[in-house]
């Protein structure tokens, strides 16, 4: 039954905006928000360097976890150490070149 219910109030809220709304400011803000602080923090240090792209990684740290919290049981300690050293931490200390994801953003037309 729990786990019917983690997987109802996402779907919910595709569906009903006020649910959406209360979600988005209660549920997922905060952990977005520290997050964010996380990394400009680590980015005033100088362990991140100005060039990276540092908007969707509080998504994709959240995202994770929603996914993880829905499909079982786990460490969920464990699980965060593994976001952090395979995915998050990689994805901020590369060197990249953003794509283009428009013709006009690339040049061509």
């Amino acid at each position: 039954m729990t786990r019917d219910l983690r997987v109802t109030r996402p779907s919910a809220a595709i569906r009903d905006d006020e649910f959406k709304a209360l979600l988005a400011d209660h549920v997922l803000e905060v952990p977005r928000r520290v997050i964010s602080t996380v990394l400009q923090r680590a980015l005033a240090r100088g362990e991140i360097t100005a060039d990276r792209l540092l908007d969707l990684v509080p998504d994709l740290i959240v995202g994770l976890n929603v996914v993880q919290s829905i499909i079982g049981p786990g460490s969920e300690r464990a699980f965060i150490r593994r976001v952090f050293h395979e995915i998050v931490i990689p994805l901020v200390s590369i060197r990249f070149t953003p794509v283009a994801t428009s013709p006009e953003e690339s040049g061509r037309h």
